[in-house]
């Protein structure tokens, strides 16, 4: 187990913009701890795009020793990226825009 650690939400980011790549990393120390996003289907339907505001927490109690990335996520496919075990979290999110509309 991880023993005493303390995970404490705070601020939310800023949203991200509709029909544009975003990067969101927390700072040193914080995990995401939670997202949420927006739809957007414009007029008729044309956009059909998300925006997404991002909240991280800060650890305490333990160190964050290193990072990796896992393999992107296919267009339009569920997100299904676990952490593993108990030792591990999720720092950051990034999306690129392909396409128009």
């Amino acid at each position: 187990g991880l023993g005493s650690v303390s995970v404490v939400p705070v601020s939310w980011g800023a949203w991200s913009e509709y029909e544009k790549g975003f990067d969101y990393t927390c700072q040193g120390g914080h995990v995401l701890s939670a997202w949420k996003s927006e739809s957007d289907n414009g007029f008729w339907g044309n956009r059909q795009d998300r925006k997404f505001r991002f909240q991280c927490a800060e650890i305490t109690g333990a160190t964050i020793a290193r990072s990796v990335y896992s393999s992107w996520t296919e267009w339009k496919a569920v997100i299904n990226t676990p952490c593993g075990d108990d030792n591990q979290g999720i720092m950051g999110v990034r999306s690129e825009r392909s396409g128009a509309g």
